[in-house]
């Protein structure tokens, strides 16, 4: 049985710092690499979209997010 693969949506910055830090390369332990090129192969089938664009249900880079657990009503940030 397949599976469908969720869709990505980046911004265009978030897609550039990522896509720069993978090419950098120089913070990757052996171990890494099969994590690294995972993570190349996400990024190339992600929609891209400007900043301005990007949907509210969406996390990008360097944000906080607030989940509330439905049954208790408790928050985590």
């Amino acid at each position: 049985m397949l599976t469908q693969q969720k869709p990505i949506v980046l911004s265009k910055q978030d897609h550039g710092l990522i896509t720069e830090y993978l090419r950098n390369g120089t913070w990757l332990k052996p171990s890494d690499q099969p994590n690294a090129i995972q993570l190349e192969a996400e990024l190339k089938r992600a929609e891209i979209v400007d900043n301005s664009d990007l949907p509210s249900d969406v996390v990008s880079l360097n944000s906080s997010v607030t989940v509330k657990e439905m049954r208790s009503g408790s928050r985590m940030t």
